[in-house]
C-alpha cells in the first residue's frame, strides 16, 4: 500500500497560530516526527499522517477546539502552492473546483479524494478519506472544509455561506463558533465530510479571470500529475528524458515531479525487478545515439544533454555501453549510411 504524503507547505501558519497560543512549535512538529520547519522547506514530502497529528495535536496542546477552523481563517492560500494560482485566475468558482481536483496530488498524494455533485439547485463538493485516517483527521477536515469556503468567497464575496457544511465527526466546538466562521451551522455525525453551495454560485464570473496565465499553470501542473503506475517506467523514461539538460535529474527530483517519494518511487520500481539508475543509463544510452547521429552536433554538446559535467565521463560511459569511443561510433555509422 502507498504510503500517502504531503507537501509540508500544508502546515505553513501552524508554527504562526500555535505561537499566538503560546505553544512552542518546533516541539509540536518534532512529536509528529517533523524536524525541520516547514517554511525552510515547503515543498518537502511528508507522511500525510504526521501532518493530520499535527493538527490535531495543536488543537490539544493549545485547548483550541477550533484549531482547524482559526488556521482556515487566519492564514491566506499561499500553502496551497501553485494551486493558489488556480483559485485566483479560474474563470468560476465551478472551473477552479474541478481544476483543484485535476491537481490536488500536487500538494498531498493518496491521502484523500474530493466529487463534485451537481444537480439544478445545489453542488456538493465531498471529501473521501479511508477509515484509518478519517479517525485522526477532525481538524485537518475541518480547516479544509472552511478553506473551501472561503474559496467560494473569493468568487461570491466575503459575507457569502454555504447551503450546507457535513461533517462525519459531533461537534467539538461551540455552535457560535461554528456559525462564525462557516455563517451556518454544519450538520455533525453525517454520512459524509463536504460542502453544499447554491448551483447559482458556481457561474459568477471571476473579475481577476486571467485563461493564459491559468493555462500555463495547468500545462505545468499536468506534467507533474499526468503520470500511469500502470507505465511507471515509461513515465520516468520520459521525465529522465526532459530533465537530462538541466542536471535536476536525481531520483529525488524524478519522485517530486510524480508526486511521491523516493522510497515508494523505489518500492514500485523493484516490484517491476527495475530500478532507478538501470532507467536513466537506458536512456542515456539510446539517447546518445540519436544525438550522434546528428552530425552537428559536437561531442562536448552531447555530454551536456546527456547530464554529463564532462565530456571525458561520456567518453567512458559510452566506451562501456559500445565498446567504441562517441567519435568512433560516429564515423562508423556515417560509413554505414553513406554505403547504404
Amino acid at each position: 500500500m502507498i504510503e500517502p504524503l504531503g507537501r509540508s507547505r500544508a502546515l505553513l501558519g501552524l508554527t504562526e497560530t500555535v505561537a499566538r497560543h503560546g505553544v512552542d512549535s518546533t516541539a509540536l512538529l518534532a512529536k509528529t516526527g517533523i524536524d525541520f520547519n516547514p517554511a525552510d522547506a515547503p515543498e518537502r514530502w511528508v507522511p500525510f499522517r504526521a501532518i493530520l497529528a499535527c493538527y490535531e495535536l495543536a488543537a490539544q496542546q493549545t485547548q483550541t477546539p477550533d484549531f482547524g477552523m482559526e488556521l482556515a481563517q487566519s492564514r491566506d492560500f499561499s500553502f496551497l502552492g501553485p494551486l493558489n494560482l488556480i483559485l485566483k485566475y479560474a474563470p468560476n468558482f465551478e472551473t477552479a473546483l474541478r481544476e483543484f481536483q485535476r491537481f490536488a496530488s500536487v500538494q498531498i498524494s493518496g491521502g484523500y479524494e474530493t466529487s463534485l455533485k451537481m444537480n439544478e439547485n445545489t453542488c456538493v463538493y465531498e471529501f473521501f478519506l479511508n477509515d484509518s485516517m478519517r479517525t485522526i483527521s477532525n481538524q485537518w477536515v475541518e480547516e479544509s472544509l472552511l478553506t473551501t469556503v472561503k474559496t467560494s468567497r473569493m468568487f461570491l464575496g466575503a459575507n457569502y455561506s454555504p447551503k450546507a457544511v457535513y461533517f462525519k465527526h459531533s461537534s467539538i466546538s461551540s455552535k457560535k463558533e461554528y456559525l462564525r466562521y462557516f455563517g451556518i451551522v454544519p450538520d455533525f455525525d453525517s454520512e459524509i465530510d463536504g460542502v453544499a453551495f447554491h448551483a447559482s454560485a458556481f457561474n459568477v464570473p471571476n473579475r481577476a479571470e486571467d485563461l493564459d496565465v491559468l493555462t500555463l499553470v495547468t500545462s505545468v501542473l499536468g506534467a507533474q500529475v499526468g503520470w500511469n503506475r500502470e507505465d511507471l517506467a515509461s513515465n520516468i523514461r520520459s521525465l529522465i528524458r526532459r530533465s537530462l539538460p538541466t542536471a535536476q535529474f536525481s531520483i529525488e527530483v524524478i519522485a517530486d515531479q510524480l508526486c511521491t517519494s523516493k522510497r515508494t518511487l523505489q518500492r514500485h520500481l523493484a516490484k517491476k525487478n527495475l530500478s532507478y539508475e538501470a532507467l536513466l543509463e537506458e536512456v542515456r544510452m539510446t539517447l546518445s545515439t540519436e544525438l550522434l547521429e546528428d552530425g552537428n552536433l559536437r561531442l562536448s554538446s552531447i555530454a551536456y544533454h546527456l547530464g554529463f559535467r564532462e565530456q571525458s565521463a561520456f567518453n567512458h560511459a559510452f566506451r562501456r555501453w559500445y565498446g567504441v569511443t562517441p567519435g568512433d561510433w560516429r564515423r562508423r555509422n556515417r560509413l554505414a549510411t553513406s554505403e547504404s
